[in-house]
């Protein structure tokens, strides 16, 4: 399957899908702030749909980092924006991709990280190849993954690896993507983690 989105951006840092990087297209939104402090809670609400309301369609764990939350459907709005889940205690599943548990292409999920306040994502940073991420879907289907890699990418080196990285037609694997590197104005990187289904 192509991805027909050329260009997303997650929560305030730029990142593609199969074809182009855009620099000037990185601004974030910033919203306000955790009480007291300058780093946005995350990007205004797009036409994708996101919501409180929305139904949880998995729920993602890791045990190393203390996550166990639900997973909602999130899909990039008419100016191909891809934000996380308002809620920064939800992650959101790029709907438009491969499923968990598809026998082929990259299942992406994104959420909330901050630096002064509680996210999903918090510690994604701290995973380490070899930790499980265990997604638990309808039917009570029960997806394991496991970590083969950690990143750090600022956006021109995510737009290099993002054919290979968010491939739709390749092997099947889960990937996480949330931002760091809050400067004030805007976040300076990725951390992007890759994982792939462990043996039944």
């Amino acid at each position: 399957m192509v991805i027909s989105v050329a260009l997303l951006i997650v929560a305030g840092a730029v990142w593609v899908v199969n074809v182009m990087f855009k620099p000037d297209g990185a601004s974030g939104n910033a919203g306000s702030g955790m009480p007291g402090d300058d780093e946005p809670a995350g990007p205004a609400a797009t036409s994708s749909g996101r919501g409180g309301d929305e139904p949880a369609r998995f729920e993602v764990s890791v045990p190393e980092i203390g996550v166990h939350a639900p997973v909602v459907d999130v899909g990039s709005s008419d100016d191909r924006v891809l934000a996380p889940p308002d809620d920064p205690l939800v992650a959101g599943w790029w709907s438009e991709g491969a499923a968990p548990g598809a026998e082929a292409g990259t299942a992406l999920l994104v959420g909330h990280a901050l630096e002064s306040g509680t996210a999903v994502f918090n510690g994604v940073g701290g995973l380490e190849e070899g930790d499980t991420i265990t997604l638990s879907g309808e039917a009570e289907a029960v997806m394991d993954y496991e970590v083969v890699a950690v990143d750090v990418l600022p956006p021109e080196e995510l737009a290099e690896q993002a054919e290979t990285l968010f491939a739709q037609d390749g092997p099947a694997r889960l990937v996480l993507v949330t931002c760091e590197g809050w400067d004030g104005d805007d976040y300076t990187s990725n951390i992007v983690v890759t994982a792939i289904p462990t043996e039944p």
